[in-house]
């Protein structure tokens, strides 16, 4: 009969065999009994409960599931491991229950499932792997992007995955956007329109109304290369860039280029009353009566004011003269069939805000009704 080994001589052999031990990577605290019954042994993860003979033969690192206390242990583990969660980019939620079980971690978006295998390897848990997909993709774009924070978008179809395209919804059309571009904070805006035509055609309609026909919009490609083919109900089609139409600044160049000439013979400063509004009475280009607000910038001195009026004519048409020096901004249209009420109002305006009288550097019909800054309601 063999003589039983004693603890010392177990820890000689250990020192001898094993370079772990050696190196000072655990201690043994445990009863040595003999080499297949377990003794408790102790790292810098915590507690493990391992046979002799497995520390003698193998030597290697110890294993989550001979610790006493696994989901401590496997925490101790982690945080060594995984840069990611050493820097607290995201936190255990459910206990460790194996090396390849189900584990919930949380991160400042939300709660995704992973394994601690794969946590150990540093991998991080993706998109596709959270509890609620919707609600973590929800709380990434409410941090990360503005369209997406002003509410104006509905989500049509949410995240599926890295290559495939979220869909959105506003009243102009539906727009593809990859999360991605989203994080970066991407706008949500017409390169990503799912129909380019319908999408702007709705745009210049709420922008300018009927006053052209857009059919031809039908299968665009781009709003950047290439003009827009627009028609003109009087004058056919002309070609014009999405920017300068949809602003209001341009409109057909036909149009356009009635003399100043000819449209003072129909809206001069200094008519009378009557005057005006028989002129208007007879006018092929009447629109309707009208007092305006308009703030104006030039383009080139970024110059601005405001400019307050009154005309029967579209607002483009009034100040075709001076549509390439500045840009429009219409702040305030009042509109009546009596065009004694738009005369009382354009006085009303002009005694209100004479105290801030402005006189614009380029000169223009009606630079004298020309204000700093303005009150209107």
């Amino acid at each position: 009969m063999s003589k039983k080994k004693t603890k010392d001589e177990f820890i000689a052999e250990l020192y001898e065999k094993c370079p772990n031990y050696r190196n000072g990577d655990f201690v043994v605290l445990g009863k040595y009994r003999k080499n297949d019954i377990p003794i408790i042994i102790k790292n810098k993860y915590g507690y493990l409960k391992v046979r002799p003979s497995d520390i003698l033969r193998k030597c290697l690192q110890f294993k989550t599931s001979s610790a006493i206390f696994k989901d401590a242990y496997f925490r101790e583990l982690l945080r060594e491991k995984s840069k990611p969660f050493t820097k607290g980019k995201y936190q255990l939620i459910s206990e460790y229950k194996g090396v390849k079980e189900i584990i919930i971690v949380k991160d400042k978006y939300g709660e995704l499932k992973s394994t601690p295998a794969d946590l150990l390897a540093g991998k991080i848990p993706s998109i596709v792997s959270a509890i609620d997909i919707k609600l973590y993709v929800h709380n990434i774009l409410s941090l990360h992007n503005d369209d997406y924070k002003s509410n104006s978008f509905e989500v049509v179809e949410w995240y599926k995955g890295r290559k495939i395209p979220m869909i959105f919804k506003d009243k102009y059309g539906l727009y593809k956007v990859y999360l991605h571009n989203l994080i970066s904070n991407c706008k949500i805006w017409l390169p990503s329109a799912v129909n380019l035509g319908d999408n702007v055609r709705n745009r210049l309609l709420e922008a300018r109304g009927d006053l052209y026909d857009y059919s031809l919009l039908d299968g665009i490609k781009t709003v950047n290369e290439e003009k827009l083919k627009i028609i003109c109900r009087i004058h056919g089609i002309f070609e014009q860039w999405y920017y300068h139409h949809y602003k209001g600044g341009c409109g057909c160049p036909k149009c356009g280029k009635l003399s100043a000439i000819e449209i003072l013979k129909q809206n001069p400063t200094g008519w009378s009353y009557s005057d005006w509004i028989k002129s208007a009475l007879v006018s092929k280009n009447f629109d309707s009566f009208k007092t305006y607000v308009i703030k104006f910038t030039d383009k080139k001195t970024n110059e601005f004011f405001y400019k307050v009026g009154r005309t029967f004519l579209t607002i483009h048409l009034r100040f075709a003269q001076i549509n390439m020096h500045y840009d429009k901004e219409i702040l305030f249209i009042f509109e009546d069939n009596d065009p004694i009420k738009v005369i009382n109002k354009e006085r009303e305006l002009l005694r209100l805000n004479k105290p801030n009288s402005y006189l614009p550097e380029r000169n223009f019909s009606g630079k004298n009704e020309c204000f700093s800054k303005v009150e209107y309601d």
